[in-house]
């Protein structure tokens, strides 16, 4: 299970996003639905590691040439409203998943769970 605040980042731009494509574009439910099942799609293939988050803004940045990024101003808005932690807690969580992803690449495939069951 991802940690809530992590969870929370993806609804939050799920209902952000769906909400602007209704209001300023257009879309209706169905155009949204498809679009939120391509965002959860790209999520799948960020908890994968098929793609990076850094893979991914290089690709937009060269379809768009927009950069987005956090500047001082925005790291202030963040410990103003106390979501620092949040971006604390999505570093610790990729850090997991490298640690991961770093003992499979090992050879510690038959790393089994409590159940005794195999886990990949």
């Amino acid at each position: 299970m991802l940690p809530v605040a992590v969870q929370e980042a993806w609804i939050l731009l799920l209902a952000v996003g769906g909400t602007i494509l209704h209001d300023y574009f257009g879309f209706g439910k169905t155009r949204i639905k498809r679009w939120a099942d391509h965002v959860l799609d790209w999520q799948d293939s960020i908890y994968r590691d098929y793609v990076s988050i850094d893979e991914i803004a290089d690709e937009f940045t060269r379809l768009t040439g927009c950069t987005y990024a956090l500047n001082e101003k925005d790291i202030e808005t963040l410990q103003e409203y106390g979501m620092m932690g949040m971006i604390d807690e999505i570093k610790l969580m990729d850090s997991q998943m490298q640690y991961m992803h770093d003992r499979i690449s090992q050879g510690w495939e038959s790393t089994v769970n409590r159940y005794g069951e195999k886990v990949v």
